[in-house]
């Protein structure tokens, strides 16, 4: 039997899951930043190209193997050690496949550097295996401190190296030598906590109870997986690689606000309504105040974005990055309903309806990939339009029909909810844009993005407090509930040392 030593609370988890996640997105974003001045667009887009395979073969290196191992009630060295070596036998196989798959894919682009990037990209696989069982047993051990402690690390070190490489002037590898780096880091951390080392035991009976809880959560992630990075996939091989550097930045710019509020919350709320599975009242109270918390704080960042791109792209990324200013603004419209749309899934998966979960993941990919095609025509910015009408006309609100008939949660309710954020959100952007016409010419953009951003806050509070006052009253009131829980879990660390 594994011995597990459990030392934080639930809150102390999620505490410790959303201020973890919070440091390694604004580590990454200033990377990316640097980067983003240092590189050419095609140097991002050459990786991106690389990242649609690299990343598909990276949903199989896990297996589902990490999963298991921390939802099974009892955890033996049998388990441990054939999820290692699984991970390992499947990891290798993947390296050398994605080695040989190299040239095909180079000239399905008709890229030949793509080739040897492919190639010694495929040395992550091996790399990230070696953490795979090692930060399962953290998480068992619901030891989210080092958890994010290691992600924490291993970003940053790969931040450096990437940094690093790019003013040494190696271009698109200063990219690669950071992804390789990142899963090298993770493993090193992690085993400073664990000290776990595998024994040499592949047990078939084991392999088979791994296979069978695994292979849905397998085929579900390849289904993703693929609508996901279909708009890639699809601007790389018929828009070529400067394009595809300008649609995968707005991209990760969008993502930015949107992965780090609302997946936060998501990572917190699947757990918390599993719990609360046959009180669907309930369900529908907590969904809707965490759904105005989400668009109390999606709504201004979205809509800023969306009315600042220019200053906001020229600030931060610079002149050579204006091109991504169409797309950034359709896809910014794209992130403010996925930011209410994200917990659908939430809602399904807790109380069981999982098949209800795979019917939207089907009807989500049957549009999405059709918007992809027939904006393809039209380059970045067409996906981008075309992602976006799919979305907000069938994607968004079919998925909470079908949702929302599980908790008697109609779309009038839905949208009622968040419309004073919304509306406050759409005032700002209105005064921002007509203060930001006022210092044309009279600022640069790092004072124009500063002021402008300064008034949009203001205005904007002030407009919710006017026309939803106990939003912001319920927000403040979770930040003190916040702040006692983050300093409870101070003191507790430091009579611990």
């Amino acid at each position: 039997m594994v011995t597990e030593t459990r030392n934080m609370s639930p809150t102390s988890c999620v505490i410790w899951n959303i201020a973890g996640r919070f440091v390694r997105h604004v580590i990454q974003f200033i990377v990316s930043v640097v980067l983003a001045r240092i590189l050419a667009p095609s140097d991002f887009g050459l990786l991106a190209m690389a990242t649609v395979f690299t990343g598909f073969a990276h949903t199989y290196v896990d297996l589902g193997v990490g999963a298991a191992l921390v939802q099974r009630k009892e955890l033996t060295t049998k388990h441990v050690n054939t999820g290692f070596w699984l991970n390992a036998a499947v990891s290798i196989l993947l390296c050398l496949v994605l080695a040989l798959l190299a040239v095909p894919i180079s000239q399905i682009y008709g890229e030949s550097q793509l080739r040897l990037v492919l190639m010694i990209l495929a040395l992550q696989f091996p790399l990230s295996a070696l953490s795979v069982v090692p930060v399962a047993l953290l998480s068992r051990a619901m030891r989210f401190r080092e958890m994010n402690l290691i992600e924490i690390v291993s970003t940053t070190v790969s931040g450096f190296v990437s940094v690093s490489f790019a003013l040494a002037g190696l271009g698109v590898w200063s990219l690669v030598a950071g992804t390789l780096v990142y899963p090298l880091s993770r493993f090193v951390t992690a085993f400073s906590y664990t000290r776990w080392v595998p024994v040499a035991r592949f047990d078939t009976q084991v392999f088979s109870e791994i296979a069978r809880f695994s292979a849905p959560l397998v085929g579900s992630d390849t289904l993703n997986y693929w609508v996901r990075n279909a708009d890639n996939f699809l601007i790389g091989k018929y828009c070529g690689t400067t394009e595809l550097g300008y649609y995968s930045r707005a991209y990760a710019v969008m993502m930015f606000p949107i992965s780090q509020l609302t997946y936060s919350v998501g990572a917190v709320m699947f757990p918390f309504l599993s719990r609360l599975q046959s009180d669907t009242a309930f369900i529908k109270r907590v969904l809707l105040k965490a759904h105005r918390m989400i668009a109390l704080l999606t709504v201004p960042l979205t809509l800023g974005i969306f009315v600042t791109a220019e200053v906001f792209v020229e600030a931060l990324l610079g002149r050579k990055w204006l091109p991504i200013v169409p797309v950034l603004q359709v896809l910014s419209l794209v992130g403010m309903a996925q930011s209410i749309g994200s917990s659908v899934g939430a809602v399904t998966n807790s109380i069981g309806r999982t098949d209800v979960s795979f019917r939207m993941s089907i009807m989500s990919a049957a549009v999405s990939l059709t918007a992809f095609v027939l904006g393809l025509p039209y380059g970045a910015f067409g996906v981008a339009v075309a992602y976006a009408a799919g979305y907000y006309l069938i994607v968004f609100p079919m998925g909470w029909v079908m949702a929302g008939k599980l908790i008697s949660l109609s779309l009038r309710e839905l949208y009622s909810n968040v419309t004073p954020m919304v509306v406050a959100g759409v005032l700002m952007a209105f005064s921002i844009y007509l203060a930001d016409r006022f210092l044309v010419d009279r600022a640069g953009a790092v004072v124009r993005l500063v002021l402008t951003g300064a008034l949009g806050t203001c205005v904007y509070f002030g407009l919710v407090w006017l026309f939803s006052k106990s939003t912001v009253l319920e927000a403040i009131d979770i930040f003190r509930q916040t702040k006692f829980e983050a300093r409870e879990v101070t003191l507790r660390s430091s009579n611990d040392a």
